[in-house]
C-alpha cells in the first residue's frame, strides 16, 4: 500500500495590520485530489478583537502534485502597548495525506508583532496538541517565541494534570528547554499511557514559567479515546470580545464510517441568551459526514457598552448517535466565554461546569474549572462540595481542597467520586463552590446524578434564567435511553411572573414525547418585554403522568423554576422562589424536595430562615416538621430542603402542607420580593388492587397494600407493612416485618414468619386460615392453623371450631374451646383439644391430652391405637390391618378398609369394622356391634364375645335392603342348623352349628345368602339381638 503523504505547517511573525500567512505542505506530491479542514483559533491575540473574522473556517485542496498552498488573515492595527500575541491555525480530517503517528489535529501558532511603544514585547506560545491514546505514543508540544533572542535562553517547564492524570494517562515530564540563539521554536514531548479504558477524551497541560522578561505560558494536549467500539465525542470552548462569534469545536476520536449526529444547546451562564447572545439556533443536531472528526458551532456576542466581569456562555450536548460521551457522562458541557473590552482593568472571571452524569458504581463528576484570562503567576482558589438533594455520604463522597492554575494555565478540573446507592431516586443534584480570591469573584457548579437503577428511565428537569423579552428554556432529561416512545404531561405555572402578564400563553399545557434513544428535550416559552422597574420574577413548569419512565423517589410530579430578571432600571432586583413538591407517602424514607432559588447570585453568603406549616396533612403522621436557615455559598443560586415524609399506613385522601421562607430577608434580597411559599402534596401510598384477581407486592420497607375485591395474592416482602385483602379469598403474606395482615370477607390465608405479625378477622369474614413458621395463636375469628417447617413449634387455637395442624416436628397442639382438629403431623406431637367435640388426627407417636367433661372426643389413628382417658371415639384410618382399643368409657370403635382387631374393653362400646374381615370384641359392658359395609368373600367380621343377654347387632338398612329401621321383627329372622331361610319373611339367618350369621335379601326367593359375620356357635340368638338403622 503507497505511504500517504505528510502535512506540516510552518508561519512567519507578522506587525499589526498585516496579513499573518500559513504555508501549508505535502512531504510529496499525491497522485489525487488532497483535502484538509482548517480552523483558525484565539490564542492571546482574539478573532474579531485582534484578527478580521473572513473565513475563519473551511477547507483547503491541493490538486494532484501540488504540494505547498498558503492561507491568509489579516490582523488589525491598533495603538496599544502590549506583548506579542500569538493566533493558531488548526488542520483537521485530512483525506488523501496524514499528520503523522497518533496526530489527530496538527495546530501551528501565527505571531503578530506589537508595533507599538518602544522596546521588544516578546511571548512564548504553547501549542495544544490533540493527539489519540496510543501504545508508545507522545503529546508533542510545540513552544513558540515570538521573537529569538540573541544569546541562548532556557525556560523551565512542568505538566500538570487536567482530567488525565500523571500516571494513567501520561508520564509526568518536568525539565528545561532552550532556545538558542536566534531559534524561535522548540518541543517538548511528553510520553502518553494508553489505558486501554472507554473513556472520555481526557486533557493535561504543560506550563512554562515566565523568564527573561517573557510571561509564562501553557498549553493543553487533548487525548482523544479510540479504545471503544465508537468515536468519543469531545468539545472544546472559546474566548472571543464581545460583539464576536463564540466558536465551540466538537472532535471525533477518530472517523467513524457511517454519519454521526449529536445534539446541542446553548445555555445562559452570565452571559444570557437574548440580552448576551444572538439566540438564533440556540439547539439543534450536529453531524459529522463518514470519515470527519472536526465541526465547530458558532453563536454571535452582542457588543455593549458596559465595564463588566467576563462573561461565561455554554454549549451541552447530548444524544450521540453512532458516537459517545465516554463513562457515566450523560451530557457534555464546555465553557465559552466573553471577554470584555470596555473601561480599564482586567475582569477575569471564573466558571465552574454543571455536570450531568449517570450513577454508576466507580463513577465520578468532573467539574471544570476555567478562567476568563490566565494569570501571569500562579494562583489559587479553595473549594467545597455542597449538599442539593443528593448527601455526602450517600450519593457522593464529600471534597475539599485548593485547586491551583499556574501561570498560563485557564483550565483546572476538580474529581469528585459518586457513590452508587441502588436505589430508585429522582435526579439529584449536588454543588461545588469555589471561593473568590485574586480578584476574581466566587462561582459554583452544579452536578446533576441521573438514576439508572430502575426498570424504567428517571425523568428530570432544569430551569433557566432570561431577560425580559427572551424565551425561557427548561431542559428535560431521561437518566438512561428507552427502547420506546416515552412521553411526559407538561404545563407551565405562574410564580411572581404571571402567564398573558409576563409570559405569552400559547401551548401553556401538553405532552412532550421522546422517541426511542432520546434522553434530551426542551419546552421554551417566550417573556413580554416590559418597561418596569421590578424585582426579577419566577415562573415554573410542571411536569406529571409520565409514560414509559418514572420521576424517581416516590415522586408523583416534578416542578422546576425558571427566571425572567428585570432589565429597566437600577437598583437590587435580586428574588427568590420556593418550589412546589408532590410525592406519594411511601417507603424508604421518601423526602418532598422545596427547591429554593435566587434569581441572580451573590457575592456574599445569604442565610434564609425557613419553617414548615401544617395544613392537612400534620406534622408528627405525616411529615416531620422542620426550621433552620438554607444558606447560599457566594456564587450559589440554588439550594434544597429536605423535609421527610411519614408513612403512616393509613387509607386517606391527599394531604398537604407548606415550606415557608421566613422575613425580613438579607439586604442581598429585594425587600419587595414576596414571601415565597413552597406546597408539598402527599398522595396516599397506599398499593391498591383494581378491585379484580391482582398479585400485589411490597417492598422492602414498610408499606399499606389494599386489595379490594377479588382473590389477591399480596405480598409484603420487608417492613412492617399493613396488608388488607378485602373482599374474596385472598393471600396475605407479609414477608419479613411486624405486619399487620387484614383478610376482610372471602376464606382468607395468611402467611405468617415474624412474632411481631397480626392477623385480625371479623366475625363471618369466611373460614380464614394461618400459615405460621413459628409457634402460633389463633386470634378471634380465625378458624385453622397450619404449622410449616420442620421445627417443634407450637400451635394454639381460639373459642371456635379450630383446624390446628402441625409440621414434621414435634408440635404442640392446644384447641382451647370449640370443636377443635387437632392434626399433629409427623413427629412426637402433644395435642390438647380442651373443653368441646374434639377430633385428633394421629400417626402414632402422639401423646393426647384431654380431661374429664371437655366433650366427646374423636382419635382417628393411621396406625394401631389404645385410647387414652376421656378419649371417646377412635376411627381407624387408611387400609392397614390395625388394631383398634378402647379405654373405660363407652366408646366408638370404627375400623377401616383392612382386617381390623378392635377391642372395646370396659363400658357399653360401639364396634364398626367397616371394610374387611374385622375381629371384634367388645369386652365387658352393653356393647354394640355396626355392620354398615356391604358384605362379600374377605369382608366378613368376626364377634368374639357376643353376649346375647347385654349386646346387640346395628344393620344398616341402606346395606341390608328391605329391612325396616327399628327392632328387627320376629319374622324376619330365624335360627336353624343349616342356614337357611325357611319361608319368604326370613331375612337374617343364624347358623347355630358354625356360627355363622346371613343376610338373605329374598328370604325362600331365588336370591343367594351373604354372610354377614361370624359368631360363636350355639348362642340363644332371637331376633331382640338385632337393630336396624
Amino acid at each position: 500500500m503507497a505511504i500517504l503523504p505528510t502535512f506540516s505547517v510552518t508561519s512567519t511573525p507578522v506587525v499589526e495590520g498585516n496579513y499573518l500567512t500559513y504555508t501549508i505542505r505535502l512531504s510529496e506530491p499525491a497522485p489525487d485530489a488532497v483535502s484538509v479542514d482548517y480552523l483558525f483559533r484565539s490564542g492571546t491575540a482574539l478573532l474579531d478583537e485582534d484578527f478580521y473574522s473572513t473565513a475563519p473556517s473551511g477547507t483547503l485542496v491541493f490538486a494532484p502534485g501540488e504540494t505547498v498552498l498558503t492561507l491568509q488573515i489579516r490582523s488589525y492595527n491598533d495603538r496599544l502597548d502590549e506583548t506579542d500575541e500569538s493566533f493558531f491555525l488548526e488542520l483537521s480530517d485530512p483525506q488523501g495525506a496524514q499528520f503523522g503517528a497518533n496526530i489527530s489535529t496538527l495546530v501551528t501558532a501565527g505571531w503578530v508583532i506589537d508595533d507599538d511603544g518602544v522596546g521588544v514585547n516578546r511571548a512564548l506560545a504553547v501549542s495544544n496538541p490533540v493527539v489519540t491514546e496510543a501504545a508508545g505514543g507522545q503529546a508533542l508540544f510545540t513552544l513558540t517565541l515570538s521573537e529569538a533572542f540573541t544569546t541562548d535562553r532556557s525556560f523551565t517547564y512542568t505538566t500538570h494534570d487536567g482530567s488525565a492524570r500523571a500516571g494513567a494517562d501520561y508520564v509526568a515530564r518536568t525539565g528545561t528547554v532552550t532556545f538558542l540563539a536566534g531559534q524561535t521554536e522548540a518541543t517538548v514531548a511528553v510520553n502518553l499511557i494508553n489505558d486501554g479504558a472507554v473513556e472520555a477524551g481526557e486533557t493535561f497541560g504543560l506550563a512554562v514559567t515566565g523568564a527573561h522578561g517573557v510571561p509564562a505560558a501553557t498549553g493543553t494536549a487533548e487525548i482523544l479515546n479510540d479504545d471503544g467500539p465508537v468515536p468519543v465525542i469531545s468539545v472544546e470552548g472559546d474566548r472571543v470580545v464581545e460583539g464576536s462569534y463564540l466558536v465551540y469545536t466538537i472532535r471525533l476520536s477518530e472517523p467513524a464510517t457511517d454519519a454521526v449526529s449529536v445534539d446541542y444547546l446553548f445555555r445562559s451562564g452570565t452571559a444570557l441568551l437574548d440580552e448576551d447572545f444572538y439566540s438564533t439556533a440556540p439547539s439543534g443536531t450536529l453531524t459529522f459526514a463518514p470519515g470527519e472528526t472536526v465541526q465547530t458551532l458558532r453563536i454571535r456576542s452582542y457588543n455593549d457598552s458596559l465595564d463588566e466581569i467576563d462573561e461565561s456562555f455554554f454549549l451541552e450536548l447530548s444524544e450521540p448517535q453512532g458516537a459517545r460521551f465516554g463513562a457515566n457522562i450523560s451530557t457534555l458541557v464546555t465553557t465559552g466565554w466573553v471577554i470584555d473590552n470596555d473601561g480599564v482593568g482586567v475582569n477575569r472571571a471564573l466558571a465552574v461546569s454543571n455536570p450531568v452524569v449517570t450513577e454508576a458504581a466507580g463513577g465520578q463528576a468532573l467539574f471544570t474549572l476555567t478562567l476568563s484570562e490566565a494569570f501571569t503567576t500562579d494562583r489559587s482558589f479553595t473549594y467545597t462540595t455542597h449538599d442539593g438533594s443528593a448527601r455526602a455520604g450517600a450519593d457522593y463522597v464529600a471534597r475539599t481542597g485548593t485547586v491551583t492554575f499556574l501561570a498560563g494555565q485557564t483550565e483546572a478540573t476538580v474529581a469528585v467520586n459518586l457513590i452508587n446507592d441502588g436505589a430508585v431516586e429522582a435526579g439529584e443534584t449536588f454543588g461545588l463552590a469555589v471561593t473568590g480570591a485574586h480578584g476574581v469573584p466566587a462561582a459554583t457548579g452544579t452536578a446533576e446524578i441521573l438514576n439508572d437503577d430502575g426498570p424504567v428511565p428517571v425523568i428530570s428537569v432544569e430551569g433557566d434564567r432570561v431577560v425580559e423579552g427572551s424565551y425561557l428554556t427548561y431542559t428535560i432529561r431521561l437518566s438512561e435511553p428507552a427502547t420506546d416512545a416515552v412521553s411526559v404531561d407538561y404545563q407551565f405555572r405562574s410564580g411572581t411572573a404571571l402567564l398573558d402578564e409576563d409570559f405569552y400563553s400559547t401551548a401553556p399545557s401538553g405532552t412532550l414525547t421522546f422517541a426511542p434513544g432520546e434522553t434530551v428535550q426542551t419546552l421554551r416559552i417566550r417573556s413580554y418585554n416590559d418597561s418596569l422597574d421590578e424585582i426579577d420574577e419566577s415562573f415554573f413548569l410542571d411536569l406529571s403522568d409520565p409514560r414509559g419512565a418514572q420521576f424517581g423517589g416516590g415522586n408523583r410530579a416534578l416542578s422546576t423554576g425558571g427566571w425572567v430578571l428585570d432589565n429597566d432600571g437600577v437598583g437590587l432586583n435580586r428574588s427568590v422562589s420556593v418550589g412546589h413538591a408532590t410525592l406519594q407517602e411511601g417507603p424508604g424514607g421518601r423526602v418532598a424536595v422545596f427547591v429554593v432559588e435566587l434569581s441572580a447570585a451573590s457575592a456574599e453568603r445569604i442565610a434564609i430562615g425557613f419553617q414548615t406549616l401544617a395544613g392537612t396533612a400534620r406534622p408528627g403522621s405525616d411529615f416531620a416538621a422542620r426550621s433552620g436557615e438554607v444558606v447560599f455559598l457566594p456564587g450559589q443560586t440554588r439550594a434544597e430542603i429536605l423535609i421527610p415524609i411519614l408513612d403512616d399506613l393509613v387509607l386517606e385522601n391527599t394531604e398537604s402542607f407548606s415550606l415557608r421562607l421566613v422575613p425580613p430577608f438579607p439586604s442581598a434580597i429585594s425587600s419587595a420580593t414576596p414571601v415565597p411559599v413552597g406546597v408539598a402534596t402527599l398522595l396516599d401510598g397506599t398499593l391498591r388492587g383494581s378491585g379484580g384477581n391482582d398479585r400485589l407486592i411490597g417492598t422492602a420497607n414498610a408499606e399499606r397494600i389494599e386489595g379490594f375485591g377479588g382473590n389477591d395474592r399480596i405480598e409484603g416482602r420487608g417492613g412492617n407493612d399493613l396488608l388488607s385483602g378485602g373482599a374474596g379469598n385472598d393471600l396475605l403474606d407479609g414477608g419479613g416485618g411486624r405486619d399487620r395482615m387484614v383478610g376482610g370477607t372471602g376464606n382468607d390465608r395468611y402467611i405468617v414468619n415474624h412474632a411481631g405479625d397480626s392477623t385480625i378477622e371479623l366475625a363471618g369474614g369466611g373460614i380464614d386460615t394461618v400459615q405460621s413458621s413459628l409457634s402460633w395463636t389463633l386470634a378471634a375469628n380465625v378458624e385453622r392453623l397450619v404449622l410449616t417447617g420442620g421445627a417443634a413449634l407450637s400451635g394454639t387455637g381460639n373459642g371456635l371450631a379450630n383446624l390446628l395442624t402441625g409440621n414434621g416436628g414435634a408440635n404442640r397442639l392446644q384447641g382451647l374451646a370449640g370443636n377443635d382438629t387437632l392434626n399433629g403431623g409427623g413427629g412426637r406431637d402433644v395435642m390438647i383439644g380442651g373443653t368441646g367435640n374434639d377430633t385428633y388426627i394421629t400417626d402414632g407417636g402422639d401423646t393426647i391430652v384431654e380431661r374429664a367433661g371437655q366433650g366427646v372426643d374423636v382419635v382417628r389413628a393411621s396406625v394401631s391405637y389404645t385410647l387414652g382417658a376421656q378419649l371417646e371415639t377412635l376411627v381407624l384410618t387408611g387400609t392397614a390391618n390395625l388394631s383398634g382399643t378402647g379405654n373405660g368409657l363407652s366408646n366408638l370403635l370404627i375400623g377401616n378398609g383392612g382386617a381390623n382387631r378392635l377391642s372395646g374393653g370396659a363400658g357399653n362400646d360401639t364396634l364398626s369394622g367397616g371394610g374387611g374381615a374385622d375381629l371384634l370384641i367388645g369386652g365387658a359392658g352393653r356393647d354394640s356391634f355396626v355392620f354398615n359395609t356391604r358384605p362379600g368373600p374377605g369382608a366378613i367380621d368376626r364377634i368374639a364375645d357376643f353376649n346375647v343377654a347385654d349386646d346387640l347387632i346395628h344393620l344398616e338398612n341402606a346395606v341390608f335392603r328391605g329391612l325396616p329401621a327399628g327392632a328387627l321383627r320376629g319374622a324376619a329372622f330365624a335360627s336353624n342348623l343349616s342356614g337357611q331361610a325357611t319361608d319368604a319373611a326370613d331375612r337374617i339367618l343364624y347358623e347355630r352349628d358354625t356360627g355363622a350369621l346371613w343376610f338373605d335379601a329374598d328370604g325362600t326367593g331365588g336370591g343367594a345368602r351373604v354372610q354377614i359375620a361370624t359368631l360363636s356357635a350355639g348362642l340363644g340368638l332371637t331376633a331382640a339381638d338385632f337393630f336396624v338403622i
